[in-house]
């Protein structure tokens, strides 16, 4: 009779773990579902983001190179500008794939540019006070703003925007006489 009792019992716990297991094999599929139906986003918001990366790139160098005919600043500088812009799409695979600081993944986008100085391209950051800020926070979004920030310094010293002072003498030769209107 206790050999019955305890047959029954232990049949009664493998059942109970059978149906335990079964409740577990479900949960696991459906979390295997949901974590590939993440991944699938998590992939399209990364190609979205490289490809957001690559149309700002795009819009910088055309700001850049629309101002670099009529700029004051030297060749080398703009070249540093230049790179800077073409290495946000670069950086922006180099973060997505990894977890890494900013500096740490430009300097591994540097390494595919064999004629990069890295010392001289970051002593150019350190000798313009408006791009140091944006150096120093380490993020990608500090990087978007000091590539921004760099193309519009070109901008802001071109000799287009460069006018004489308007002067009380100047003001006086520029009008036009009364009786011509």
């Amino acid at each position: 009779m206790w050999w019955l009792l305890a047959f029954i019992a232990c049949f009664a716990v493998i059942m109970a773990l059978v149906i335990k297991v079964d409740g577990l094999a479900k949960e696991h599929k459906r979390l295997l579902v949901q974590a590939r139906l993440r991944d699938n986003e998590s992939f399209q918001v990364q190609q979205l983001a490289v490809q957001l990366a690559q149309q700002y790139q795009e819009l910088l160098l055309q700001q850049l190179n629309a101002a670099r005919r009529l700029t004051r600043i030297p060749e080398a500088e703009l070249r540093f500008i230049e790179l800077i812009c073409q290495a946000i799409p670069g950086i922006n695979k180099e973060l997505s794939r990894r977890q890494m600081p900013l500096v740490q993944a430009f300097r591994r986008y540097l390494q595919t540019q064999p004629d990069v100085d890295v010392a001289a391209l970051e002593a150019f950051i350190n000798q313009h006070g408006r791009l140091i800020p944006f150096w120093l926070k380490n993020n990608f979004e500090a990087y978007l703003q000091l590539a921004a920030t760099a193309v519009q310094m070109v901008r802001d010293n071109s000799h287009k925007d460069f006018r004489a002072p308007v002067t009380a003498a100047n003001a006086q030769s520029a009008r036009v006489p009364e009786e011509m209107l």
